[in-house]
């Protein structure tokens, strides 16, 4: 029976009407290791079959009540048997009954009285056809459950990855989100760019009034890409939103960059570390006090002839549990626009794998700052031409302020 295993020992069921017939034939095929079943007419094997499957009948064909060239096309016409291989063994000998055997879904014929010698190799053969064929559809039934399970796993899989991919796009909108809103009033006029390399980016920023007079700007570049750095992106960036960093003076970037040291150092979250550019203005005196820890250096565009290069040697914030950390101050003329960014904006590869320094961004800025012109936009859309593609290779983030 071929389900899902096949037999070790052949099964061989004989059909004749004579008994001494059956004795040699079982002896025989006994004596060579053959499990057998003997039945005496056609009847008594169709009724055999309902419950075994043979791997071979060998079937007389005179018979009474039913012959063998009957009871083979009822054999073959059921298609739970008919790939069961039929040898008759018969005294007829003529070239009509032989055709008829062969017609009738035979697979050989054997006369009577057959030699011990090929009656064995015939049943030899035709078994082991038979157990070819059958090993090809046992391989074949489990080839299709195989496929089966494995396309259940990937039905779960990519159900797993649906969600992953929701989870993530609403985490994404989350801290988007949290970005702030483009403003244009009397003081300041905004504008920014984010766009991840990952549906999760580790960069982010943001502005806010920390009291009556002083504006607070930054931006911070966490390392690293996915859900570990854009959760810890969004814890700096929550501290600094509600400022509710201990001890710490928000008016002062030193301050706020030494205390984010402390709080965050990368031996408590999971080995991640991130620059940052912190600056405070002060509407009042039109000044501007600033540090950044390890990130690039902003510029500021107080005229035309006038860029400045806003840098703070500091070192990255979580590596080490430093203090000592260095603010600078600058005059924020009237009109001045400041930009923020990450090494995302100008570490774009160029075909010769060249990149971009932040001289060539601050370059950059300051020939796109006519009136009119939208130098962020400007900068996206050079970065990818030279990139040759819109998928950098990390977030590209830009912060600009105008000071009225």
């Amino acid at each position: 029976m071929l389900e899902t295993e096949i037999n070790t020992k052949p099964y061989i069921l004989v059909v004749d009407d004579i008994l001494k017939n059956l004795k040699v034939i079982g002896n025989i095929l006994l004596e060579n290791d053959y499990e057998i079943s003997l039945v005496s007419n056609g009847f008594e094997a169709l009724e055999s079959l309902k419950s075994d499957k043979p791997d071979l009948i060998l079937l007389d064909i005179m018979m009474p009540e039913m012959d063998g060239f009957e009871a083979c096309r009822r054999i073959k016409e059921n298609p739970a048997t008919a790939d069961i291989p039929i040898i008759f063994i018969t005294a007829k000998s003529e070239t009509e009954d032989i055709v008829e055997a062969f017609r009738t879904g035979g697979v050989d014929y054997l006369t009577k009285p057959f030699n011990r010698e090929e009656l064995l190799v015939r049943v030899k053969t035709h078994i082991d056809l038979k157990r070819s064929r059958d090993e090809s559809k046992l391989h074949a039934i489990q080839m299709t459950k195989l496929n089966q399970q494995l396309s259940a796993i990937n039905n779960e899989k990519q159900t797993l990855l649906n969600t992953l991919e929701e989870d993530l796009r609403i985490a994404s909108e989350y801290i988007e989100s949290l970005l702030p809103n483009k403003v244009d009033n009397t003081l300041i006029k905004s504008d920014w760019m984010f766009i991840p390399a990952t549906t999760l980016g580790g960069d982010s920023f943001g502005f806010h009034w920390v009291d009556d007079d002083n504006l607070a700007m930054y931006l911070l570049d966490v390392c690293g890409h996915g859900v570990g750095p854009a959760l810890h992106s969004v814890s700096v960036l929550n501290n600094l939103r509600s400022q509710i960093l201990p001890d710490t003076d928000f008016t002062s970037p030193k301050s706020v960059i030494s205390n984010l040291n402390q709080v965050y150092q990368m031996r408590n979250h999971n080995n991640i570390y991130f620059t940052m550019w912190y600056g405070v203005y002060n509407k009042k005196n039109h000044k501007m006090k600033y540090a950044s820890a390890g990130h690039p250096p902003a510029l500021l565009l107080n005229s035309t002839d006038d860029a400045v290069s806003l840098f703070t040697r500091n070192y990255v914030i979580g590596a080490e549990a430093i203090m000592g950390y260095a603010e600078e101050e600058v005059e924020v003329k009237k009109g001045a626009k400041l930009y923020i960014f990450s090494d995302g904006t100008y570490e774009v590869f160029k075909t010769d794998r060249v990149p971009w320094d932040v001289e060539s961004l601050h370059l950059f800025l300051k020939e796109n700052n006519d009136a009119g012109k939208d130098e962020l936009q400007e900068l996206y859309r050079h970065q990818v031409n030279v990139n040759g593609s819109s998928n950098l290779e990390d977030d590209f983030s830009i912060l600009k302020i105008i000071f009225k």
